[in-house]
């Protein structure tokens, strides 16, 4: 075999060894970028199921508060409309109590109150139809009994108006610049937060 020869098969053995390493480190390239491929797939994967999951739950989280917030505004309208029907069948409960010795009683001592918290030397005396023979009455009983913080004698009158209330009384100075409040609905009312919170507790534990 001529030098030529011997040059050629160098040349040629050579060549097919780099052509094997850089198929083999082809090969070698392309598994790495498959496995990184997958890799990346599979995190994409889990990062999208993770993703969705993160999502379904803030969706029912959302619903769940929502849900409950509907709840309890229905259970609190429940209450109030209850607490209310309470407060009225109260309401009916003294209306038919109106007329007795102890609503005589109170009368006057609304009366003597509202006088005397006003402190004027007149006052008018402000009643429902039903109370006006009863208040007349009152103010007969009271004449020459109350005075002023200046030692006057207040002088009480019936008002030619009538109050629209199932009972108790309101009271003025001659002016209509003073009043004094004391129907049986304004007295409820000033009390209808304490009682309210009573009155559920009753009807709801």
């Amino acid at each position: 075999m001529s030098e030529f020869e011997k040059l050629r098969e160098e040349i040629l053995r050579k060549a097919e060894e780099e052509a094997e390493n850089i198929v083999k480190q082809a090969e070698e390239k392309a598994r790495a970028i498959l496995e990184r491929a997958k890799k990346e797939a599979e995190d994409k994967r889990r990062k999208m199921e993770e993703e969705e999951r993160k999502r379904v739950r803030a969706e029912m989280a959302s619903e769940i508060a929502r849900v409950r917030v509907e709840l309890r505004n229905k259970l609190l309208s429940l209450k109030e409309k209850y607490v209310e029907e309470a407060f009225s069948l109260a309401l009916e409960r003294i209306a038919r109590e109106t007329g007795g010795d102890a609503y005589r009683k109170k009368l006057m001592e609304l009366v003597s109150k509202g006088a005397l918290t006003i402190g004027e030397p007149e006052v008018y005396v402000i009643v429902n139809e039903r109370d006006k023979e009863v208040v007349a009455g009152i103010i007969k009983e009271l004449d020459g009994k109350l005075e002023t913080d200046e030692g006057k004698p207040i002088k009480l009158a019936l008002s030619n108006e009538t109050l629209k209330s199932i009972g108790g009384v309101v009271l003025k100075d001659k002016n209509s610049r003073k009043f004094y409040f004391a129907t049986i609905e304004s007295i409820l009312n000033e009390l209808k937060p304490s009682l309210r919170v009573k009155v559920a507790k009753t009807l709801f534990g």
